[in-house]
């Protein structure tokens, strides 16, 4: 089973996560599939969902064809995020919805509670940003997330997130002023002045 997973540290991690307690109760079995990258649930006896759905494999798997956020194929790898922790679930979000929520959150986590990204994966996370338009797209900004090393999260206001056709992504800070950016912390982030840096995409929503 070695060789089903991209590396001897994910393996081992995971190993960490199915071997405990607290996740040993989710009955799952979970495969890494490298052609793919899309984790596959093949046994899943128990479940528990907050909507008390019943999620079948062949159910999973056409979930994952379309109509979910985008995330991108290096999130696991480089990031060492689970892409089905990011919400909002779906790609298109309304950005007048008058029976939807006025502050919209967006959220994302480690592969699982046991991760740690400099240990197991490719080293201290980055800074992660959301782009978004501002009211009617005409105000750009990158907010920073918050975050307590294992969740990311940030709520934004509906009308703030831009205007029908824009787009809201996720963006991990990978260079600052040159030089390697990860472990940077967030004050560094939130305090910069005369700075260059470059961005990977993590994750993308539609605003419709």
């Amino acid at each position: 089973m070695a060789e089903a997973f991209a590396s001897s540290r994910t393996h081992d991690a995971f190993q960490t996560c199915l071997e405990s307690q607290s996740c040993k109760q989710t009955g799952v079995t979970l495969t890494y599939s490298l052609k793919y990258g899309l984790a596959e649930q093949h046994e899943i006896p128990r479940q528990f969902r907050e909507d008390g759905r019943v999620l079948s494999y062949e159910d999973f798997v056409r979930d994952d064809a379309g109509g979910r956020v985008w995330v991108y194929g290096d999130a696991q790898k480089e990031h060492g995020l689970g892409s089905r922790t990011f919400q909002p679930a779906q790609f298109n979000i309304e950005v007048h919805d008058p029976q939807g929520p006025p502050v919209i959150r967006f959220q994302f986590a480690a592969l699982c509670e046991h991760w740690d990204n400099a240990r197991h994966g490719k080293g201290a996370p980055y800074v992660m940003l959301l782009h978004i338009g501002g009211v009617d797209g005409r105000n750009t900004e990158y907010r920073p997330f918050s975050t307590n090393g294992q969740v990311w999260w940030v709520d934004v206001n509906r009308q703030e997130l831009g205007c029908p056709g824009q787009k809201v992504n996720v963006y991990a800070v990978t260079e600052f002023c040159n030089k390697d950016a990860r472990g940077m912390s967030y004050e560094t982030w939130n305090n910069k002045t005369a700075y260059s840096c470059h961005f990977d995409a993590v994750a993308m929503w539609q605003l419709v």
